[in-house]
Parts: structure tokens; sequence; C-alpha cells
């Protein structure tokens, strides 16, 4: 029997606003950039639109977003003005490991790759991870429908031989990864 499993994305993870008594009114600073997707296929196709969380992680995550990237791997966040920089922001989505980015002067960062194989998002890929996938295995989404399924690391929308393979290959590291 196949299982299939639901979550909403959204909610998920919960990010709380506290800005420093430095930063000005209501102007934002954006901060661009471009993340890879490890065992997503070539870039430039949907398979590549994924949700990401952006955390800022100055002194403590106080703020972060989740936003959606393009195909191509790119996103966007607003972040609080009157940051000193440089700080660090960490970036990751529920299949990956994190990575810490330090943000200069400029508002555009390169993240690199992400690290896939963290079923169990709790940034290390390990024995659970893998143990997950095997449990999960023949899972699928209803055709049509939309259901995330933690197991689903390359995001195909079933749970395969080639989810637990980018498990295994990644077993043994952990987040964040600093970049």
């Amino acid at each position: 029997m196949k299982r299939v499993a639901f979550a909403l994305l959204v909610g998920v993870f919960v990010f709380a606003l506290a800005i420093s008594p430095t930063t000005a009114g209501s102007e934002r600073f954006i901060v661009k950039g471009q993340v890879s997707w490890q065992g997503h296929g070539p870039a430039g196709t949907p398979k590549w639109e994924q949700f990401i969380w952006v955390t800022l992680d100055y002194q403590n995550p106080v703020y972060g977003c989740m936003v959606k990237t393009g195909v191509w791997g790119e996103f966007a966040c607003d972040f609080p003005s009157g940051l000193a920089l440089p700080f660090w922001i960490e970036v990751h989505n529920g299949h990956t490991l994190s990575v810490k980015v330090k943000v200069l002067g400029s508002s555009t960062v390169n993240v690199g790759t992400l690290i896939a194989g963290d079923a169990t998002q709790d940034n290390k890929i390990d024995k659970a991870d893998l143990e997950l996938c095997e449990w999960m295995m023949g899972s699928v989404c209803p055709v049509g429908g939309s259901c995330y399924l933690a197991a689903d690391i390359n995001d195909d929308q079933a749970v395969t031989r080639a989810d637990c393979d980018l498990i295994t290959a990644n077993l043994g590291m952990e987040g964040p990864i600093r970049r």
C-alpha cells in the first residue's frame, strides 16, 4: 500500500520580527541571490522553482522570509535597512542543509548549491534520513494534486530510489555550510 504524505509548506516555519532599534523607519534592504539545486536536473525548468527560507543571522536569527526561487534559482528577500555590514544570511529548503553566506556591501549573493538529503529537517544528513526515505519508498502525490513528501528529495512528487541515492551520496554532512 502506498503512503501519501501531506503537509502544508506555508506555516511550517514561523519567523519572528525583532528589528534593532537602529533600523530606520520603513526603508528596506533587498538581498538578491541565486541557488543551485542538487538532484533537480538542469536549470531553467520548473523543478528549480522551489520554496526556500532566508533568515538573517544577526547575533541570532531575528528576521526571515520564505520565497519561491525562479527557474534559474534566483530569489529576493526584504530585510530591514540599517543593519551593520557585513552580516550573514542562512538559506535552506525542506530537503537541504542550510548554507550561511556573508552579505558584504552588495545586496547580491551567490549561495551556491544547496546540498540535498535532509528529509528529517534537522540540518544533518544521517541514517534517520535514509530510513525515512526507505520507509516512504513508493509514496506519490495524487495526480494533479499538490503535496509535500518529506523524503521526496528531488521534488518529483514521488519517493524513489533516486531520492535515497541523493541521501546516501551526502551521508554524514551537516549544516550550516559557510560560504
